[in-house]
């Protein structure tokens, strides 16, 4: 991304992930004709931190893993 790797510009987010050596790609699923993001977290997200997934969701939308 242009402002650096996506786990050092959301860190926080990154420390929470289920897995920490899956690829980006595996985070991503079709449901009923789309593409979606299936981001996992090791418990709920305290509200504060749900604008960080927000945020992380915009910077993911077109974004082509090939």
């Amino acid at each position: 991304m242009g402002r650096g790797a996506l786990k050092s510009v959301f860190l926080r987010l990154f420390s929470l992930r289920t897995s920490k050596v899956s690829k980006l790609a595996e985070f991503r699923g079709w449901s009923n004709g789309v593409w979606v993001w299936r981001l996992a977290w090791r418990r709920s997200l305290f509200e504060w931190e749900k604008p960080l997934e927000n945020q992380l969701l915009q910077e993911l939308q077109g974004l082509r893993l090939d």
